[in-house]
C-alpha cells in the first residue's frame, strides 16, 4: 500500500479552509490531523508486519543425550530399547545445561525414550528461565533409529549375524525408499522422513516463532543433519553435545556443530 501526500494539494486544501468560517476551519483542521494520523498509523503497521515476517525464525538447540550404559558396553540400543545414563552421562548433561543456562527456551522437546527425557530434564534443571515459559513435549518422530533383530546385542555378536555390518547394509541410504534391511532395522529413508516431519512440526509451531527451542534426541540425528547440510562435512555427534541451527522461511542454517561443554 502506497500513500503519497503531495504538498501542492495540501496548499490548495489550506486555501479552501481559509475561505471558510471559524467553525468550518476547525472542522477541516481536525480532519487534516485525523488524515495525517491515519497515514502514519498505516505506515507503522505496514512496516511492523513486514519486519515481523522478515525476522520470523526459530533457533534450534539440537542435543544428543548423555552417555548411557549401552554406550560404554558397546551394545546396540536404538529406537526399540532404552539404556540409563551413566554418572558421566548425567555430569555431561549438567555441564551442557550450565552452558545453555542463559538461553530462554519456549519449549523443550525430546524423543519418547528415557535417556533423552532424562537428559532434557537435567539440562532444564540448570536453566535460569525454565519456570517462566518453557513447556516440555515428547515426539515419537525424534526417537532413535531401530536396529531391528540386533537391537540389544553387542557389536561383536551383531557382526556374527551380519558379517558386513555397516550403516548402508543395515539401514540403506536416505534416497532408497524401497530398501529392506536384512535384519529388519528401520531404513534411513523412513527415519529421515519421520525426523524431518517432527522438526517441521517444531519450527512451524506459532509458539516457537522468534524463539529458541531445545530438542534432545539421539546419534541418528546425524543422518538428518548430513542430508539437510549436504554441502558440509559432518561427522557423528558426541554424547551431551549441542548443534545449533536456525530455521527461517523454509531454510535451515547451520550455526555451530557438535559443541560440548
Amino acid at each position: 500500500m502506497v500513500i503519497v501526500l503531495d504538498g501542492k494539494y495540501i496548499m490548495e486544501f489550506y486555501k479552501i479552509i481559509n475561505q471558510k468560517d471559524k467553525k468550518s476551519k476547525c472542522f477541516f483542521s481536525v480532519l487534516i490531523i485525523l488524515l495525517i494520523s491515519a497515514f502514519f498509523l498505516l505506515l507503522y503497521r505496514q512496516n511492523h508486519v513486514q519486519n515481523t515476517a522478515e525476522d520470523s525464525s526459530v533457533i534450534v538447540y539440537l542435543v544428543r543425550h548423555g552417555q548411557t550404559e549401552a554406550n560404554v558396553e558397546g551394545v546396540l540400543v536404538g529406537g526399540d530399547s532404552d539404556s540409563m545414563l551413566t554418572d558421566e552421562g548425567r555430569l555431561g548433561a549438567e555441564a551442557l545445561g550450565y552452558m545453555l543456562s542463559d538461553v530462554s527456551f519456549s519449549c523443550a522437546y525430546s524423543s519418547e525414550l528415557g535417556r533423552a527425557i532424562s537428559t532434557r530434564e537435567i539440562i532444564l534443571s540448570e536453566n535460569k528461565y525454565v519456570d517462566d515459559c518453557c513447556k516440555t513435549e515428547e515426539l515419537p518422530g525424534l526417537n532413535d533409529i531401530s536396529w531391528g533383530d540386533v537391537e540389544g546385542l553387542s557389536i561383536e555378536d551383531a557382526s556374527q549375524l551380519i558379517p558386513d555390518l555397516s550403516e548402508d547394509t543395515v539401514f540403506g541410504t536416505i534416497s532408497d525408499r524401497d530398501f529392506v534391511s536384512p535384519i529388519h532395522a528401520e531404513s534411513k529413508y523412513d527415519f529421515y522422513h519421520r525426523f524431518q516431519d517432527a522438526m517441521t512440526q517444531i519450527v512451524t509451531n506459532k509458539e516457537n516463532q522468534n524463539r529458541n527451542v531445545l530438542v534432545v534426541t539421539h546419534s541418528a540425528m546425524t543422518f538428518w543433519l548430513m542430508e539437510v547440510f549436504d554441502d558440509k562435512t559432518l561427522s557423528s555427534v558426541d554424547n551431551a553435545s549441542v548443534t545449533i541451527i536456525k530455521y527461517t522461511d523454509g531454510e535451515w542454517e547451520l550455526i555451530s556443530f557438535n559443541q560440548i561443554p
